[in-house]
């Protein structure tokens, strides 16, 4: 099965969990066996999202452009200057994230999380976003736990969007 790619950040999710088969399994023992999801922790699940959208956010920033000349640490910033703030990057800042390139569904994350911005800039589709996929991930775990890698992925080439531009799955019938 060749997944097209309606939605990027989704399925680049999707793409993060299968080719660390452990944190797929994991994920499904999560939410399918309720493992990790007594009563005493009823955020687990919520972190595992939480860590898909960090490790591999669908946007990489949006630009910005300085209003007035201003200076950050040793650096001075001219006005008219185009910045583009890596979002990837904030998600990865060690400072914040103790080893921020493992990939961990049951990590646990301070907030502010910097995937869809921030301030007056938040994404206004992150709502939707969170909620597509706190509804595709639960229902891929449940109707197809055996989910695989299936062949190479294709990344898009664009800049500020990020994910698969093919996502080639496999997976064993459902027990």
């Amino acid at each position: 099965m060749n997944l097209a790619p309606t939605h990027g950040g989704a399925l680049a999710l999707l793409e993060d969990l299968y080719k660390r088969q452990r944190q797929w399994d994991r994920y499904v023992e999560i939410l399918v066996h309720k493992q990790g999801l007594g009563t005493e922790d009823p955020y687990k699940l919520a972190e595992a999202y939480r860590e898909v959208l960090r490790y591999e956010p669908a946007g990489s920033g949006s630009p910005r452009v300085a209003t007035e000349t201003f200076r950050h640490r040793d650096l001075e910033i001219p006005a008219g200057l185009i910045a583009l703030p890596s979002a990837p990057s904030a998600n990865r800042d060690p400072e914040v994230y103790p080893d921020p390139d493992r990939f961990d569904v049951t990590r646990r994350h301070p907030e502010p999380q910097l995937t869809f911005g921030g301030g007056v800039h938040y994404c206004l589709g992150a709502s939707l976003a969170r909620a597509e996929l706190q509804e595709a991930l639960p229902i891929l775990a449940r109707r197809l736990p055996q989910l695989e890698a299936d062949g190479p992925v294709a990344w898009r080439t664009q800049v500020l969007i990020r994910g698969p531009a093919r996502l080639p799955i496999g997976f064993a019938a459902p027990r």
